[in-house]
């Protein structure tokens, strides 16, 4: 994990916090209530969100079912899993432990069966404007940030030679 907190906890390694770094500690621990209601959150609408998700790209690429064996299926506990991880994420406040541990990995595997950037886009922004019409504005607002940059990394794969969206 590379959250500030856990950062700043390290590079206090043999000695006290210092008064900055309490601040830091404290700001987190203070927010955590916060962080585990939008958990809740998003645990009780997760089903409605990437259902939402699943029918505009069911919308959107109509051949995608005939590409890919069980393809909305397997997309729908993509999507899920992204969901889930990225929540992890904002209770760490840690979105390199997403990306480190799912992101990167799923990026390679997408690219690698021929997802475009655009699907990928596509599918990552429907995810985050399902949960901003979910979700309560407070609890959207910790888990945006997240689902941005799970946007940018998913999306960052080259065109393939045979699209297989």
């Amino acid at each position: 994990m590379y959250s500030r907190l856990v950062q700043t906890i390290h590079a206090a390694e043999s000695r006290y916090l210092n008064p900055q770094e309490q601040s830091i500690v404290l700001t987190y621990c203070a927010s955590m209530p916060k962080r585990l209601q939008a958990m809740k959150a998003v645990e009780q609408k997760e089903t409605e969100i990437v259902n939402q998700v699943i029918t505009e790209l069911k919308k959107r690429y109509v051949n995608f079912a005939d590409l890919h064996d069980r393809a909305w299926e397997k997309g729908f506990r993509d999507v899920q899993l992204v969901l889930r991880y990225n929540v992890q994420g904002m209770l760490l406040d840690d979105s390199e432990m997403v990306a480190q541990r799912l992101l990167y990995w799923m990026r390679t595997i997408m690219a690698a069966v021929g997802m475009t950037p655009r699907f990928m886009r596509d599918t990552y922004t429907l995810l985050r404007e399902a949960c901003r019409q979910h979700l309560p504005a407070e609890a959207f607002q910790l888990l945006e940030p997240h689902l941005e940059r799970t946007i940018a990394i998913l999306s960052d794969i080259p065109e393939p030679h045979r699209p297989a969206v």
